[in-house]
């Protein structure tokens, strides 16, 4: 059986899926997060199959997520390091890490908590917010079509409103 492809959605959400839309990619990303580089120290780390794990590391550089380069102290070996493309992940991967800890909570706490190097105090739950800084919902927020939307937003937006 085929996997599903996204590529042919013409939609934000479905383009960014079909680059980082699986678990084993997901979690890649967050080992490089924890600066994790190597290909066997991510294949330790994940328990995941050599193939796979070589699969998804090349569709994330085919992808300009990761960058491959030659290790510094071994010109044979490559290591894996976030782009300012991936970097730009790293909200994602946090609103995962807190939907997660608040869903699925460990009862004797957190498995980590992230705090901010400078002062040590914790960072604050991502949230989308209003121009002011407040909270919003998704029962806050109207859906618009953008100048490049096509058919796929023109139909949300109009199940939207049916809805409304």
């Amino acid at each position: 059986m085929q996997k599903k492809t996204f590529s042919d959605i013409d939609c934000a959400i479905a383009q960014t899926l079909e680059q980082i839309g699986d678990g084993w990619t997901l979690l890649i990303l967050r080992n490089a997060f924890h600066r994790m580089r190597h290909f066997d120290q991510f294949q330790e780390n994940l328990g995941i199959p050599t193939n796979t794990l070589s699969n998804r590391l090349k569709k994330l550089t085919d992808s300009g997520i990761l960058e491959r380069r030659a290790c510094a102290h071994d010109r044979r070996a490559y290591e894996y390091r976030l782009t300012d493309k991936g970097l730009d992940l790293y909200p994602i991967i946090v609103t995962l890490f807190q939907w997660g800890e608040r869903w699925y909570s460990r009862p004797n706490g957190p498995r980590m908590e992230l705090k901010e190097k400078a002062t040590g105090l914790p960072i604050p739950e991502v949230k989308v917010r209003n121009q002011d800084g407040n909270p919003l919902s998704a029962r806050d927020v109207q859906v618009i079509i953008g100048p490049g939307g096509g058919e796929d937003a023109t139909n949300l937006v109009k199940f939207q409103k049916k809805t409304a």
